[in-house]
């Protein structure tokens, strides 16, 4: 099955899961990046979601986790978050609330701060996605400085 069969099956079935359980979310990282015009290929879906909507998920996606929802640390991220396989689909799902990444630039931790209502309602293979807005994706990739980062900036950026 091809990269966009997977990832639009496990998009279509934890969006589906977030809307029917009203829980605001925002698409980030790579999958943000494609929507905006990033050709290179994803290894996961990125979503926030608030604190608040967590432990519904929890207990939803039981089944499907692989890691937490629990505290995770290394050298770019330091967060609580979940990660979930669906039809050989990565997904991770962070914890709004909880996320710092660690800035290239500034060489310090920076507090993730979400604006769900901020969020550009884009459509990825026939599905409406909340995305995280472009120049804010920008900034946050040009901190995290990573390889896949910079491909992705060079590909959306104006």
């Amino acid at each position: 099955m091809s990269e966009i069969s997977n990832v639009y099956i496990a998009l279509e079935w934890i969006t589906s899961i977030l809307n029917r359980l009203d829980i605001p979310y925002q698409v980030v990282g790579g999958l943000a990046a494609k929507c905006y015009g990033s050709t290179r290929p994803l290894h996961d879906i990125d979503i926030y979601v608030p604190t608040e909507g967590m432990d519904k998920l929890e207990r939803e996606l039981e089944d499907y986790l692989t890691f937490g929802p629990a505290h995770h640390q290394d050298k770019y991220w330091d967060l609580v978050f979940m990660k979930l396989s669906f039809n050989d689909q990565l997904i991770e799902i962070g914890d709004a609330g909880n996320t710092k990444y660690f800035d290239s630039l500034s060489q310090s931790w920076i507090k993730e701060v979400i604006h769900f209502e901020q969020s550009q309602i884009i459509e990825y293979e026939g599905i409406r996605l909340p995305v995280m807005p472009k120049q804010k994706l920008i900034a946050y990739k040009q901190r995290l400085n990573r390889k896949v980062d910079l491909i992705d900036i060079q590909e959306i950026q104006p």
